[in-house]
């Protein structure tokens, strides 16, 4: 491939900001459809419409598809929309009923008419039509989404020109497709007129070729399942061509590096040209196992069905470690939290206990030393308790005594008395 092809994967700019169609002067702008606040804000040019509706209806016989350019924005709110300013039509393509291939040679001219187009268009998305199948997103439609259309502003159109049915489909930040309800037509305000007549061949089901619809019933879509698989089995190197492409660029750019120094330059050093031929080697396994699984996909079928079942678990996976990782970083934040409030609380008991040192000694500056300071509390608080109590033994101890005394000369006395009536007694016995 002689030139990039970006898809969602490989290039993810930032929208910038500008004003919404609606809000500029220049613009005349119709919906189409019941609007749904939750839907992406699609704003596509008549023109363009008018292109991608006649190339649906160019062939019905098999599916038909291409390329949508335009810008990726927001606005002056943050709102995020997209503009739909041009179309490419896939060439040297190989179709069927149910299936579209997208080449070798469709992906070198697209990139050729890209060239011709401004540099603030870029790819915004795909389209393809469903000629009797209805609108809707297959298994396949979604991988390609997927994988390389998944950005959240990306978009992919379905006509199907047989039953005048169109949708719009949007990725979301979930990491999967929804249908919008409806987007907006937008033409210069001069040809507001014509845009109004436009959309009512849209709304009345006009704008479809009467003759180019078919009398293709829905049992049909019984068969669709199997084509499904066709298409499938066709698109599958997609990402094979791409990557393949990007590594013969990467290939190219070492080789010219390595064989057409610039003017000046040192040359080469063998670290570095050890490091470029290992890089060679790693890109050429990397294109063997590519092509190796398409190789496989190709004869079983049913390999791409579970490398689709594989990705879906892959990305579960991711999900639930983004979810852990999630809880963990809220589990942080309150751990820090909590460490934030014990420093504080550490810092505001240290305030404390250097304010109560400096209250103790600013007392035992006023009291001239430790042993002052407590002996002035000592006696300012218990002296006068002290000395009531020292009074109350004392002249409990002075009436005890005197008590004590005068009961012992009672019995002294009591005991002379005694002895002398025994006297008495004994002297008048013997008289």
């Amino acid at each position: 491939m002689d030139a990039d092809i970006e898809f969602g994967d490989f290039q993810a700019n930032e929208p910038q900001t500008s004003l919404r169609p609606d809000e500029s002067h220049y613009y005349a702008v119709e919906p189409v459809g019941e609007a749904n606040e939750q839907d992406l804000r699609i704003y596509v040019d008549l023109d363009v419409m008018r292109e991608l509706e006649d190339h649906a209806f160019s062939n019905t016989q098999v599916e038909l598809g291409g390329v949508l350019m335009g810008r990726q924005l927001v606005d002056g709110a943050g709102v995020p929309f997209v503009v739909v300013e041009d179309s490419i039509r896939a060439q040297h393509y190989e179709a069927t009923r149910g299936s579209f291939k997208f080449t070798h040679d469709t992906w070198r001219q697209i990139t050729e008419d890209r060239q011709r187009l401004p540099g603030t268009m870029k790819m915004v998305g795909w389209y393809h039509t469903h000629p009797g199948w209805g609108v809707f997103l297959s298994g396949m439609d979604d991988f390609i989404c997927q994988n390389f259309f998944n950005q959240p502003l990306d978009l992919a159109l379905v006509i199907d020109p047989c039953q005048n049915d169109r949708g719009w489909f949007q990725w979301t930040t979930e990491g999967t497709t929804r249908r919008c309800e409806s987007f907006f037509l937008i033409a210069h305000r001069h040809r507001e007129e014509e845009l109004r007549e436009y959309i009512e061949g849209l709304n009345e089901r006009e704008t479809m070729k009467s003759g180019m619809r078919t009398t293709t019933s829905r049992a049909t879509s019984g068969g669709g399942t199997t084509v499904q698989v066709i298409e499938r089995e066709h698109r599958t190197d997609w990402p094979v061509v791409a990557v393949l492409g990007l590594q013969f660029l990467v290939m190219l750019a070492l080789l010219v590096k390595l064989f057409f120094p610039a003017t000046g330059a040192e040359s080469v050093s063998g670290n570095e040209l050890s490091q470029a031929v290992a890089t060679i080697e790693r890109l050429e396994a990397q294109k063997l196992a590519y092509r190796e699984a398409l190789a496989e996909i190709v004869q079983n079928p049913d390999a791409l069905q579970r490398l689709v079942e594989q990705m879906g678990e892959v990305r579960l996976a991711k999900d639930r470690n983004d979810a852990a990782i999630a809880s963990h970083l809220v589990r942080i934040g309150e751990l820090e939290k909590g460490l934030a409030a014990s420093v504080e609380a550490r810092g505001a008991a240290e305030r404390e206990v250097v304010s109560l040192n400096s209250r103790i000694a600013e007392i035992e500056a006023r009291g001239g030393g430790p042993g002052s300071v407590g002996e002035a509390a000592w006696v300012n608080q218990y002296g006068i308790w002290f000395l009531v109590s020292g009074l109350v033994i004392a002249l409990g101890s002075a009436f005890g005594a005197a008590w004590w005394v005068s009961r012992r000369m009672n019995a002294v006395n009591e005991m002379l008395l005694m002895e002398e009536g025994v006297s008495r007694s004994a002297k008048s016995k013997s008289l």
